[in-house]
């Protein structure tokens, strides 16, 4: 299981690595770079929702 995912998430950094070159050629790579590094942080403030249980109305 632990190699699926692995190979998933390795996948999806090969097909965005092209895209994510081809923009930093033509933007230039801090607005790139400034752009990857946030990506993280907007993702770390979504896990957190979740494990929040929905409240069912009975």
């Amino acid at each position: 299981m632990g190699g699926f995912i692995n190979g998933f998430a390795w996948g999806i950094v090969a097909i965005f690595m092209s895209a994510i070159g081809f923009i930093a050629q033509t933007k230039g790579i801090i607005p790139v770079l400034i752009v990857v590094s946030i990506i993280p942080v907007i993702f770390s403030k979504m896990v957190k929702y979740l494990f929040v249980e929905e409240v069912s109305l009975k």
